[in-house]
């Protein structure tokens, strides 16, 4: 046998070999136990081998190296159940030498492992945050509730709440008056109910006045719930001025149960004259609210306010009173001297149906001079828009950034009229084979011969002549 082997194998059936290596990873194991570097420990904390991340994670907490606490806490739900449990332990070690904000964010990222699915951290979380509370004490805890970081805040409002740090009513008008988070906010709300009867109606107040229009408007629809018809009049009036429409549509319901005509609030606040932009707008939205016609008039009257955002607000007031009138409406919005009313007519003919000879919105908006507006209603017909894009570059100074606009929508224009087999009219055909027209295709074309070429033979097909 021994010399069929030798025969069939040569040498190599008698060759020794090394034994094998046990720990094929001994050399990494002991470069990585002895690393002093941050950044070489942060790399080991992501390899893919366990055995290397799992002693990464012990090195870094004999080595006290707080500042890798978001690389630790990224292997909190690692696949591995050794590499969980020693990210456990290394955060648990790290925690001492944490600083105060570090406890902190890394409160705001154990908030991920609620979501975890590979084991349950709940047990867990909660001694962490024991511990943590321990290390800085609760005020810093609440403080955070109102701070810029919105996943610690949240963080720190939950654990507020479970560990009572302060008193439910102070905990929720704090949290009212100073978060920056309307899940905090909304939070903070819904545990009013747990509050005494006595202080609930104060707690809704202090709702009311939160920077959140989604809070508001519960506060007020549970004010006007609990309170007599006395004391919910005035509040409802307040809130007919709140910027927030769901907050207003709530209060102008109970008013209008009430038989009072709301109208006349808005329309006595206009007539003051001294508004600013945001309230003068703030009323033509509610006056068109009820689908009242009477009010067509004070709205128009706004159409040729000098602040364009009441403009557009007056425009959009009219379209919703009186949806016949919407061919008028893009004829008005046109001829303001405001880009932001203009563009309301090419809403209205996109959106919601609205009627206009294509010619006739391409001049109304070159006349006043936007380029843009006109290109957008010109893209409806095919020969208006190469007749636009060609004027456009006739009057364009050579070095203006609308010729790189122009040549861009020659590109788009191409690539949509290849297959264009409609005839211009004849004012448009003549105006499309002039010499001007030739040269400005030529200019744009200049780098483009293939494009130059494609553009040429369409217009000599169609037209019966090249420019």
């Amino acid at each position: 046998m021994s010399k069929i082997l030798d025969w069939l194998l040569g040498e190599a059936h008698n060759k020794q070999h090394p034994a094998p290596v046990r720990d094929w990873r001994h050399a990494e194991l002991e470069s990585l136990r002895q690393s002093s570097s941050a950044g070489d420990l942060a790399n080991w904390l992501r390899h893919d081998d366990g055995r290397l991340r799992e002693a990464a994670l012990a090195r870094t907490a004999e080595a006290g190296m707080a500042e890798l606490y978001p690389a630790v806490m990224e292997r909190l739900n690692d696949w591995a159940p050794q590499v969980r449990q020693a990210a456990r332990s290394a955060l648990v070690t790290m925690l001492a030498l944490m600083s105060e904000s570090q406890v902190l964010a890394a409160l705001g990222l154990l908030e991920r492992l609620f979501l975890a699915t590979r084991e349950d951290h709940t047990q867990w979380i909660e001694q962490f945050e024991a511990a943590a509370l321990e290390k800085i004490g609760p005020q810093a805890v609440l403080k955070a509730i109102t701070g810029q970081q919105i996943r610690t805040a949240r963080a720190c409002f939950r654990i507020a709440r479970q560990h009572r740090l302060a008193p439910l009513d102070t905990l929720v008008k704090q949290t009212l008056q100073y978060a920056h988070d309307i899940r905090i906010a909304i939070a903070a709300f819904d545990l009013i109910a747990e509050a005494e009867q006595s202080v609930q109606s104060s707690l809704f107040e202090a709702a009311l006045a939160n920077k959140f229009g989604a809070v508001r408007t519960r506060a007020l629809r549970a004010l006007l719930a609990a309170s007599d018809q006395s004391r919910a009049r005035p509040v409802a009036m307040a809130a007919l001025a709140d910027p927030y429409s769901a907050a207003r549509g709530a209060a102008i319901w109970h008013l209008q149960q009430m038989g009072v005509e709301t109208d006349r609030y808005y329309l006595e606040q206009l007539a003051t004259g001294a508004l600013p932009a945001k309230k003068i707008r703030l009323c033509l939205s509610a006056l068109c609210g009820h689908g009242n016609h009477g009010q067509l008039a004070v709205i128009k009257s706004y159409l040729n306010s000098p602040w364009s955002s009441v403009q557009v607000s007056a425009l959009l007031a009219w379209a919703r009173l009186d949806k016949s009138a919407r061919d008028d409406i893009v004829v008005v919005a046109l001829q303001s001297e405001a880009t932001a009313p203009r563009k309301i007519a090419l809403l209205m003919t996109e959106k919601y149906g609205a009627c206009i000879d294509t010619a006739t919105a391409v001049t109304m908006s070159l006349d006043k001079a936007d380029s843009g507006l006109a290109l957008a209603f010109a893209q409806r017909d095919p020969w208006i828009w190469l007749a636009t894009i060609i004027n456009l570059w006739s009057q364009a100074a050579p070095a203006a950034p609308l010729r790189c606009t122009l040549i861009e929508e020659l590109g788009k224009w191409t690539a949509r009229s290849r297959h264009l087999y409609q005839k211009p009219a004849s004012n448009m055909q003549a105006l499309l084979t002039s010499s001007a027209s030739a040269m400005a295709l030529e200019e744009m074309l200049a780098g483009s011969s293939s494009r130059r070429q494609i553009i040429m033979d369409m217009l000599a097909r169609i037209c019966g002549s090249q420019p």
